[in-house]
């Protein structure tokens, strides 16, 4: 997580943290086969958030979204579907 602290201390993105943490500490259920995994939605408003940040320090945004479930189309479980608003201003 130290890799991103700048971008969680600049407050670039009200989802990041969510997303992080979703992301290297997933969800684990018992009756799951899997892990819950961040939503696409998730990590697609975080990179959006924060792409001004990344772009003056020169980080890569080290996440492909698309790798993601995008739980409108896959009908997926994951972190994130309820409360990101793809509409909703960052």
């Amino acid at each position: 997580m130290r890799d991103f602290e700048v971008l969680i201390e600049s407050g670039c993105s009200k989802y990041l943290s969510t997303f992080l943490c979703s992301l290297y500490f997933p969800i684990c259920t018992p009756g799951l086969l899997a892990t819950v995994k961040p939503c696409r939605n998730l990590c697609e408003k975080s990179k959006k958030g924060c792409a001004h940040i990344v772009q003056k320090y020169g980080y890569d945004w080290k996440f492909n979204c698309t790798k993601f479930p995008d739980p409108t189309t896959s009908g997926e479980i994951c972190v994130g579907a309820t409360t990101v608003d793809a509409n909703q201003a960052e």
